[in-house]
């Protein structure tokens, strides 16, 4: 490749600004599926800056014309993914700002929330929210793929770095997971009735 078509192609590489107006529509859809990730707003807003950060580094190997929301998103959940093996891999800390944190949020229950939120997220009762979180990874991520993102098994399978019959069958088990944590809840609601 000659210099002169290096300098053609970084040149043709969106610049910070117009960088950011592509990623502006998809900030609160990349925030709400790191909440339903990580668990918490703290960490979900670190997981959407590694993403932009990562999207904006590697923004010339966005293919255009391609889904611009799905190619964030695979940043995403691999970004969290990596971070979790990362983390297993580590000895158990605890991070006193994490646990402080924790402290005062017990504390002040009643608090308003300056989170932005989805309006799926917002339908959704925290215990929805704690029984999706407290899923293995490896079935909230596929889970918070197809249910919130709609993504294809596909997509899933691509995003994740797995065939789609194990997508399938993790989402299928997520599923059945999810539903029995949230059977009591379910029946206290009048959701669901025992027969």
């Amino acid at each position: 490749m000659s210099s002169s078509t290096v300098r053609t192609a970084k040149k043709d590489l969106p610049n910070a600004q117009q960088f950011d107006e592509m990623v502006q529509p998809y900030l609160d859809r990349l925030f709400g599926a790191g909440r339903r990730l990580t668990g918490n707003d703290r960490d979900a807003e670190d997981l959407l800056q590694d993403t932009l950060l990562r999207a904006y580094r590697h923004r010339d190997k966005f293919e255009l014309g391609t889904n611009f929301r799905a190619w964030l998103l695979k940043i995403q959940t691999n970004l969290f993914l990596n971070s979790i093996r990362q983390r297993k891999n580590r000895p158990g800390l605890v991070d006193i700002e994490i646990a402080e944190a924790f402290y005062q949020e017990a504390r002040s229950v009643d608090s308003p929330s300056s989170a932005r939120h989805l309006p799926l997220e917002e339908c959704l009762d925290d215990e929805v929210l704690r029984a999706l979180g407290e899923l293995p990874e490896d079935f909230r991520t596929v889970v918070n793929l197809a249910v919130f993102e709609s993504f294809t098994y596909a997509e899933i399978a691509e995003a994740v770095g797995c065939p789609i019959g194990t997508v399938m069958s993790r989402l299928f088990r997520g599923r059945r997971l999810l539903r029995e944590k949230l059977s009591a809840y379910a029946e206290r609601s009048g959701i669901r009735t025992e027969s």
